[in-house]
């Protein structure tokens, strides 16, 4: 770890007479954007429940048929039959269901919420028993009168349906194919597993429960895309993967992950840099720590990963586990130059900040240029001491798990 006379931490998390960097940027449950999009969630959820209730008059319209059996047999058409498309399940995903979500930078930049929509039906030869096309149909037609009551508007996007919801905010609708078998089999589980008179499971969201998600095969389901019908996707795996990275290293991973996506918001209105690949590079700089961060000096662990970030993006090869496709795998030779730089200039910043300097000053100085205009102008927060090694490693190792695949980094 570096030797370093600065104590930059309380501006980052633990200021008292005003907000912290953390505070700032943060969006808590209860907090008015996190109220909103609760809100749309619910009343978006409602209007496709109750489209899919009312399938069997739904279905009997000849253009709902044309579009959910595009290109299928009659094989397809029968399955449907005799399993009828009543039932639907979500799953909150992204960065509303990790609490990683952030107040935007810039005026342009929107706060999000993805809800999977998990739709159970027949599987033949492998394949979804309708048209991706059909079912983003339903979708749309389910939500029409929610969204125009409510003055929103909606998009289609290759593999969701995005809901503008106003004030810098959308809801994205990504649908996706649960064989209905495979479906069966973790209700039946369920069934064993809950008490009736103490769950009302009939509202469970089935996906969510993490147990029983994690039973339901990956081949069994597939994501929606309107120009490629179905393709393999379950953000569940990865949901499943990052809790347990918060096991072993603890409320701190997600709080340097916050101050990441600032950093990135700071830097770009809408770049390349996506939460899901700045996720993956956090856990990854955590995992070349070796031990198990302490909770109490966010300022180091943030430089800690800023000196390893450039490498890593250099590097390239995103991914959180070796099966999976790489992240930044469609980046382009100056889209990568381009992040590189900005992460180098990032790592300048943050170790002008607390490593070659010892006036408070210049310390607030270098992290506003870093971080920008919302990370507090308070010099007096910030703790100037005799030079030594600042322990920020607990002495207990976390257990070890295998590193995200993003190249070799380098230690500062």
């Amino acid at each position: 770890m570096a030797d370093t006379l600065v104590n930059a931490n309380a501006l980052f998390h633990g200021l008292k007479r005003e907000p912290s960097f953390h505070k700032k940027i943060t969006i808590a449950a209860g907090d008015v954007e996190d109220v909103m999009l609760r809100s749309a969630r619910k009343k978006l959820r409602d209007a496709i429940r109750a489209q899919f209730a009312r399938y069997s008059q739904v279905i009997k319209s000849e253009r709902v048929r044309q579009l959910l059996f595009e290109g299928r047999g009659h094989a397809f058409r029968d399955a449907m039959d005799k399993y009828p498309l009543t039932t639907v399940r979500f799953l909150t995903q992204g960065s509303f269901a990790y609490q990683l979500l952030v107040r935007p930078a810039k005026p342009e930049q929107e706060i999000d919420l993805d809800d999977g929509v998990y739709v159970p039906m027949p599987f033949v030869g492998g394949k979804p028993a309708v048209s991706s096309k059909g079912l983003f149909d339903l979708l749309e037609t389910a939500i029409a009168d929610v969204v125009a009551s409510n003055g929103w508007k909606f998009e289609r996007k290759d593999t969701c349906v995005r809901v503008l919801i106003g004030k810098g905010a959308h809801v994205d609708l990504p649908v996706y194919a649960v064989e209905a078998k495979e479906f069966e089999r973790v209700r039946d589980l369920l069934d064993e597993q809950l008490d009736p008179q103490q769950e009302d499971w009939r509202g469970f969201d089935l996906v969510t429960a993490s147990a029983l998600g994690r039973q339901i095969e990956a081949a069994k389901i597939l994501l929606a895309h309107r120009e490629k019908d179905w393709e393999p996707s379950d953000p569940k795996q990865f949901s499943d993967w990052f809790v347990e990275q918060l096991d072993l290293y603890g409320p701190s991973l997600r709080r340097i992950i916050r101050y990441l996506k600032a950093w990135r918001d700071n830097s770009w209105v809408d770049g390349e840099l996506k939460s899901m690949a700045l996720m993956i590079l956090c856990v990854s700089a955590f995992f070349d720590l070796e031990k198990r961060p302490s909770d109490d000096r966010d300022d180091l662990l943030v430089l800690e990963v800023a000196r390893r970030l450039p490498q890593m993006i250099r590097q390239g090869s995103i991914r959180w586990r070796d099966d999976k496709p790489c992240l930044d795998q469609n980046w382009s030779l100056e889209v990568r130059d381009e992040i590189a730089a900005k992460a180098e200039a990032f790592r300048h910043f943050v170790e002008s900040a607390l490593v070659r300097n010892g006036v408070a000053e210049l310390t607030v100085k270098h992290l506003r240029s870093a971080f920008g205009d919302r990370f507090p102008d308070a010099p007096e927060s910030v703790q100037i001491g005799v030079a030594s090694r600042v322990a920020v490693l607990r002495d207990t190792k976390p257990v070890t798990v295998p590193q995200p695949n993003v190249g070799s980094s380098i230690s500062g």
